[in-house]
């Protein structure tokens, strides 16, 4: 089982600069994410812009936690 903050692409992207924007474009996953905590096909926690990133129908994502989604497992502003 995964960490804390688990991703297909990237566990954790939060820390942006002050009137910056954080952007995860045109990536794919297709491998299944298993946490223990925050958990997401594309980022488990994320304060970024996700676009265009597919997380295919082959990739399952399981955690034992209430933070879990498809594409992004939490998003923070």
């Amino acid at each position: 089982a995964g960490g804390a903050n688990v991703g297909g692409i990237v566990g954790a992207a939060y820390y942006t600069t002050l009137g910056e924007q954080m952007s995860i474009a045109h990536c794919t996953n297709t491998a299944a994410i298993n946490g223990r905590g925050v958990a997401g096909g594309i980022v488990g926690l994320s304060a970024a812009s996700v676009q265009d990133c597919p997380n295919t129908e082959t990739a399952t994502v399981t955690s034992n936690n209430f933070s879990v989604g498809g594409i992004v497992g939490e998003h923070q502003n």
